[in-house]
């Protein structure tokens, strides 16, 4: 089948096979209000035990840099805030897929999740250490970045193989790859989905372009570049990919901008490998 057709088989089915669950789109329609009814939203959370017990685990985390520890839906809420809330209600929405899916590109689903995490993180962690001001949704965006290979694989159990022996026999990224064989990356592909389901459009704009930031359709030009350098330090110091032939090499204008310098990016990233070890368990909804 030609990449085209392909391409456009591939969109048809994001658009049609994945659908927000109910309890997401109700967090996250209180949660875009900017007077948030704080009882109804505790109500909400209650009423999944899943995200209950994550956002409890979450609060009483080294994430949450706090003394104290916390026993109710309440007093999480009002340590964590809402954009953690918002966070953990769409990487729960998320578990489910990434349990289903049988493969992807470059790593195993198991892997991909450790990796979306370790991206968030790191993006966190640049920001703070180089005085980039910190877009909202920063680790939302880091967390989903990578969702489309998810997204792909589900739409058609494509063979990896092909797109892998295209990236290292031409020498080019995993997107380019993609594009060669499919017709559509998933960096795209993932933009697609959050976009139908409302997400932030500085969300969507973060996923589609975490490949290529010096796109002249950036617009959240910051967070585009926190997610595209912090992808690419995770994969040159191996935070959440183990293995890999495939190397990423961040923009030089992407490194600029974000004020990277060799030595922020080596003590980001060691901070990140230790806060993605506390931080799994909880957005895998596994028990350590």
């Amino acid at each position: 089948m030609e990449a085209y057709a392909l391409r456009e088989q591939v969109i048809e089915q994001i658009k049609k096979t994945f659908h927000l669950p109910p309890v997401t789109g109700k967090v996250l329609s209180l949660l875009s209000r900017p007077d948030v009814d704080f009882a109804e939203l505790k109500r909400v959370v209650e009423h999944e035990p899943s995200l209950t017990s994550n956002v409890l685990r979450l609060a009483n985390s080294v994430y949450a840099r706090r003394a104290g520890e916390i026993a109710t839906v309440h007093d999480a809420l009002l340590r964590l805030g809402t954009n953690v809330v918002y966070q953990m209600a769409l990487a729960a929405s998320f578990n489910p897929l990434m349990k289903k899916t049988a493969r992807s590109y470059d790593m195993p689903p198991d892997v991909l999740w450790k990796h979306s995490v370790a991206v968030a993180v790191t993006a966190e962690e640049i920001s703070s250490r180089t005085g980039v001001e910190e877009p909202l949704h920063t680790f939302t965006a880091g967390l989903l970045h990578d969702v489309g290979k998810i997204v792909l694989g589900s739409c058609l159990e494509i063979d990896p193989q092909p797109i892998l022996g295209v990236a290292l026999r031409e020498r080019v990224s995993i997107d380019i790859a993609e594009q060669m064989v499919l017709g559509i990356d998933h960096a795209e592909g993932g933009a697609i989905l959050l976009e139908s389901w409302n997400l932030p459009s500085s969300v969507v704009e973060a996923v589609r372009w975490h490949h290529q930031p010096d796109s002249p359709s950036v617009k959240n030009q910051v967070l585009v570049d926190l997610i595209h350098v912090a992808n690419a330090l995770c994969y040159v110091c191996s935070i959440g990919v183990v293995g890999l032939k495939l190397k990423l090499c961040p923009s030089c204008d992407s490194v600029r901008r974000t004020r990277l310098t060799t030595d922020i990016a080596l003590r980001a990233s060691e901070s990140a490998k230790e806060r993605v070890d506390s931080l799994l368990p909880i957005f895998t909804g596994k028990r350590e």
